[in-house]
């Protein structure tokens, strides 16, 4: 971009909104606020989906999608590895896990209830 691109944008094009101004301290300790406050936001929504039997269902769903609870180890139909597909499950495996650990500091007693409905390993007699 030249010089002269640069003067003929706007000031709100060149300085956008979402980044503070980091020699105004004001502007950090705002956007350190907003941050917080959505971070919070965020610990509730993820908390109301786990605060019913539908919403424990369906994220445990996601998880057993995503492979959580096996090795994600790929074989061809000849028997041979599959190093890519291997990778891959790998990768959604650790999508999983980020999930299950997040849901875990969010709200502990709600992620335990949850694997105790869905998890055969949890059964209770």
């Amino acid at each position: 971009m030249s010089d002269d691109d640069l003067e003929a944008q706007e000031p709100d094009e060149l300085f956008p909104a979402d980044q503070p101004n980091a020699a105004d301290p004001g502007a950090l300790k705002r956007q350190r606020t907003r941050s917080r406050l959505k971070a919070r936001e965020s610990d509730r929504w993820w908390t109301s989906v786990l605060s019913t039997e539908l919403g424990r269902r369906e994220i445990w769903r996601v998880l057993e999608s995503a492979g959580w609870n096996r090795t994600p180890f790929a074989c061809g139909p000849n028997g041979f590895p599959q190093p890519e597909a291997t990778w891959f499950q790998a990768g959604q495996q650790e999508f999983a896990w980020r999930l299950f650990f997040s849901l875990q500091r969010i709200a502990p007693e709600l992620t335990l209830l949850m694997q105790q409905e869905n998890d055969s390993r949890f059964a209770r007699k």
